[in-house]
């Protein structure tokens, strides 16, 4: 395996840890959870917080090439003071000691973490399981976190039946919903990602431990088994490092080896999905409705991919958007694209006055 061989022979971990710590870390305890966090203060007198929410197989590291983009713009763009903690159980956050603590817990402590560093009102982006983090903040800390901003929009169908008997309804013509051609096709896509490529999902949300021993016994599994997920999930045309940095990607992948978190970030599947009886899996929080504005952005090569109409039944959508490059790591493959993206959401709504930073 060239990328194995690389990894091993070539590859310069010092010089990429020499990047990482030229951001600002922090840990600290917020409930008797440690946390590791990035916090980089943006110079500009006008700039507001902003949490940054990674997901699995991701990290942190998914947002260095961003940060700089948020907190330091040209004077027409908003800066933002920009927080990215590392999720419990995910690199250099300590896998938390009791069962239950899924995404509404960690949503819980992040929101603690922004009032302890003093932002009593803030904004949230994230993909993965931070789109669905960030939903848990925007549901149940809406007095804090003012608005979201995600790049996986998961949802069920506004119909009690299931997601392919669904489709044919609309194939039919007898669904209540009218759907463009790129929307169906997207559902097409969602489908067969459901159908062929869900199996990690369901191993991590019943077995963890089991693959977890061999992933952390062997750095090889451990890439193989990451490196599907980069190559599958990003917008590419056959080489993955034409739009996924190669040397980004060996970074996220070896912070999981070194700090020896592989088992315990695959645990928050079992912590937040159940197998329902048709053998799918199912997360609760993807039901939830939002009442605080929401901007969604859709990128060709995300993983599922739902029509606007679905989103708008469950959220307050306020900014949505069709791209025609990305995917699942948008924040690593496209930096810039993503961080245009957050701005033209977050500026539009605060210069609309959608969004409001006042305390009272």
């Amino acid at each position: 395996m060239a990328l194995a061989d690389y990894w091993a022979n070539e590859f310069d971990f010092r010089q990429q840890f020499d990047r990482i710590n030229s951001f600002p870390h922090f840990t600290t305890t917020v409930t008797g959870v440690p946390l590791h966090f990035i916090h980089a203060r943006s110079s500009r007198t006008d700039a507001v917080p902003l949490l940054l929410i990674h997901g699995w197989p991701g990290s942190f590291v998914e947002f260095l090439d961003i940060i700089p983009m948020l907190t330091n713009p040209p004077p027409h763009k908003p800066a933002f003071h920009v927080v990215v903690p590392s999720l419990p159980g995910y690199g250099f956050s300590p896998a938390p000691k009791q069962p239950g603590f899924g995404t509404q817990e960690m949503a819980r402590v992040f929101n603690l973490l922004m009032v302890k560093l003093g932002y009593l009102k803030y904004l949230a982006q994230g993909g993965d399981w931070g789109s669905i983090i960030a939903r848990q903040l925007a549901v149940n800390h809406v007095q804090n976190c003012v608005g979201i901003h995600i790049n996986l929009i998961v949802v069920p169908p506004p119909k009690s039946v299931g997601f392919l008997p669904y489709l044919l309804l609309i194939y039919a013509g007898k669904g209540s919903y009218v759907l463009s051609k790129q929307e169906l096709k997207w559902l097409e896509e969602t489908q067969d990602f459901l159908k062929q490529y869900t199996a990690y999902q369901k191993i991590q949300a019943t077995t963890p431990q089991t693959p977890a021993y061999a992933l952390n016994d062997s750095p090889v599994g451990l890439l193989a088994w990451l490196y599907e997920k980069f190559s599958q999930w990003t917008h590419h045309a056959g080489e993955t490092d034409l739009f996924l940095p190669r040397d980004a990607m060996l970074t996220n992948v070896s912070l999981y080896w070194f700090t020896q978190t592989i088992g315990s970030s695959m645990r928050l599947y079992k912590e937040d999905m159940t197998i329902q009886e048709d053998g799918s899996v199912y997360s609760p929080s993807i039901s939830a409705r939002i009442t605080a504005p929401v901007g969604c952005a859709v990128f060709p090569k995300e993983i599922m991919k739902v029509p606007q109409s679905w989103a708008k039944f469950y959220f307050n959508v306020q900014h949505w958007a069709v791209h025609n490059r990305g995917g699942h790591f948008i924040a690593m493959e496209e930096p810039a694209l993503l961080a245009e993206e957050i701005q033209a959401c977050f500026g539009a709504w605060m210069e609309k006055g959608v969004v409001t930073f006042k305390t009272e």
